[in-house]
């Protein structure tokens, strides 16, 4: 896999569950190329073994790979809705007056705007939450493992926030 060809990642912890109760956690990071090739890079600590060190070493991994590719990938996003143009990062559409997401379910689906002067985030542990100030029933979440590129859409849009405020 080239640098060139690198255009997603998610990553996150899984808990490993014992009989009645978690035994471990798995970390986990997965790496998708232009080439629909997808890299996974995981490992796993039971009983709180190693767990601080594990920890870590996932911080490192996500720094690094931040630092070497994905940070390069918000901030072409970045420049590229600077310039006018529509920006599709995982489920959300940036566009000059907001962002469009889908609401609603598997079976229906629509799409709904978002304005930037409206929009608040929230960063979590597992997830990002984009949702508006004024109708708290349109709303967005986008899963750090389960939704490619959550990352980078967190730091576009919030870059993009910040820079509406000066």
């Amino acid at each position: 896999m080239l640098k060139d060809e690198i255009r997603e990642y998610r990553y996150g912890i899984k808990w490993i569950k014992g009989f009645e109760f978690t035994v471990g956690r798995e970390y986990l990071l997965y790496i998708h190329s232009s080439s629909n090739e997808i890299l996974k890079i995981s490992f796993k600590t039971f009983y709180g073994i190693k767990k601080n060190e594990c920890h870590k070493l996932s911080n490192d991994i996500l720094s690094a790979v931040w630092y070497f590719f994905f940070g390069h990938i918000a901030n072409a996003c970045y420049h590229k809705f600077k310039n006018g143009e529509p920006v599709t990062i995982s489920k959300a559409m940036l566009i000059g007056e907001g962002i469009i997401i889908d609401e609603g379910g598997v079976f229906k689906s629509v799409k709904k705007i978002i304005p930037w002067e409206e929009l608040e985030i929230k960063e979590y542990h597992t997830y990002l939450a984009i949702f508006s100030t004024i109708n708290p029933k349109l709303y967005a979440t986008f899963s750090y493992l389960n939704d490619w590129n959550t990352g980078v859409l967190y730091a576009v849009v919030k870059t993009i926030i910040n820079s509406l405020k000066q």
